[in-house]
């Protein structure tokens, strides 16, 4: 097992097993590509095309003519596919205010779900088949900008962009993959992609009760707000 890096400073991982005549690549397409995962790209198997190239460039791994033929007119097996979408809240306390609202609709209401602090949602996150994450993109940006290069292209604005950002997360899995016929590249569209993903959003969403409402709340003197806050958001 090896580790490649791309332009950005970003890794893929490259593997094959003794005797399996099969080569390995994990690593995310926009982020390897364009050094940011902010923004992505639907057009999955046109995308993971370049990232073949790509790596097997970066690794000095010369394909035969045939073997290029085939990935690039899309012959190779997909074992994994990470799918995401941001819901735009407004601003970090909204965003803020809509995680605490899904983690206790998930604490209620899901038994097969798990979280990492206060930062990150899990459903099936142990199953070998698909599994779903949700958490604050700001956050994540914020904590671990030292990821995107300062030569990322709209750097500024892509960190702007991420303030009030809520990414839900779908991973599929090989086994899954293969039930649902989507482990080859050209079976895959934007309106399958689209569909599965908001059939899991929609099931985990926070749909019923009363929002805070944080117009409201700013009206208030500072140490009546900041009780409330701590009633309503478990604030620290």
């Amino acid at each position: 097992q090896y580790e490649v890096r791309g332009r950005f400073g970003t890794p893929a991982t490259i593997s094959s097993g003794r005797g399996r005549h099969v080569l390995f690549i994990e690593a995310s397409i926009p982020k390897f590509l364009t050094g940011q995962n902010v923004v992505g790209t639907e057009k999955l198997e046109r995308g993971a095309v370049e990232l073949i190239d790509e790596v097997l460039s970066r690794a000095a791994i010369e394909a035969t003519p045939e073997e290029r033929r085939r990935f690039r007119s899309g012959d190779f097996e997909l074992v994994r596919v990470d799918y995401a979408n941001h819901l735009w809240t407004g601003s970090a306390d909204r965003a803020d205010a809509f995680m605490h609202a899904l983690r206790r609709r998930t604490a209620a209401k899901t038994w097969q779900f798990s979280q990492y602090w206060k930062e990150s949602l899990y459903w099936g996150m142990h199953s070998k088949r698909w599994s779903l994450k949700a958490y604050r993109k700001d956050l994540e940006l914020a904590t671990r900008r030292g990821d995107m290069s300062s030569i990322v292209r709209g750097r500024k604005a892509l960190l702007e962009k991420a303030t009030g950002l809520v990414r839900f997360e779908m991973t599929l899995r090989a086994p899954e993959l293969k039930r649902l016929k989507l482990n080859r590249p050209d079976a895959w569209s934007a309106a399958v992609a689209r569909q599965m993903l908001d059939e899991r959003v929609s099931a985990v969403l926070p749909v019923e009760g009363q929002v805070i409402n944080l117009e409201g709340m700013n009206d208030l003197k500072m140490p009546t707000r900041l009780r409330l806050e701590l009633f309503l958001r478990g604030q620290a």
